[in-house]
């Protein structure tokens, strides 16, 4: 008889590349905090499709090798090196491995240590808005005191909490559907 064991499987580790958003950004960044109220901030490391837009404007034939084409996902790639050959004539950029829902808070799932694990994000499912850093507030949800350097939560049992509570308390708010998406920023120094 043979033995069976469960495996675990790690999580779909994706790459994109996003612009940087942060004080060298000047009166825009000045205007999004006071706007957002979230004096904390140091800078924005984020997949939101208007705070940190995505680097890959256009997608080449190339590129269709190596994004993701599932879920309408295709600003992100299933290999880094490909990633960082094609984004590599860009002077500001922000590299991010990204897990979309992650199981576990484990931070061995980015195995390459020139990332930085930075926190959880929360984006709505359709349009890439973040519902943290981009709605205004959801107070019955979270406050935005929870958010750290980054605009993002520190845990992924709060941010999977903070879900929920978008669901519950704001059902009719397209922002309040969302997943959760684990965020880890290259070091590129």
């Amino acid at each position: 008889m043979m033995e069976t064991t469960s495996t675990i499987l790690p999580p779909k580790v994706w790459y994109t590349a996003v612009t940087p958003f942060d004080s060298s950004d000047g009166n825009r960044w000045q205007d999004y905090i006071v706007w957002s109220g979230l004096m904390q901030l140091e800078r924005v490391v984020s997949l939101d499709a208007s705070l940190c837009p995505s680097l890959i404007d256009e997608l080449s034939g190339a590129d269709w090798d190596h994004n993701i084409a599932e879920d309408y996902l295709l600003d992100y790639f299933c290999c880094l090196d490909y990633l960082l050959q094609r984004s590599s004539g860009l002077s500001r950029r922000n590299i991010l491995a990204v897990v979309r829902n992650p199981e576990s808070s484990k931070s061995e799932e980015v195995p390459d240590l020139r990332f930085e694990f930075c926190g959880y994000d929360l984006l709505e499912t359709r349009t890439g808005i973040s519902a943290l850093l981009n709605c205004g507030g959801f107070p019955k949800a979270f406050d935005k005191s929870e958010l750290n350097k980054n605009g993002l939560i520190d845990s992924l049992e709060r941010g999977i909490s903070v879900k929920q509570a978008l669901r519950e308390e704001y059902p009719d708010d397209d922002h309040a559907m969302c997943d959760v998406w684990a965020i880890w920023l290259m070091n590129e120094k």
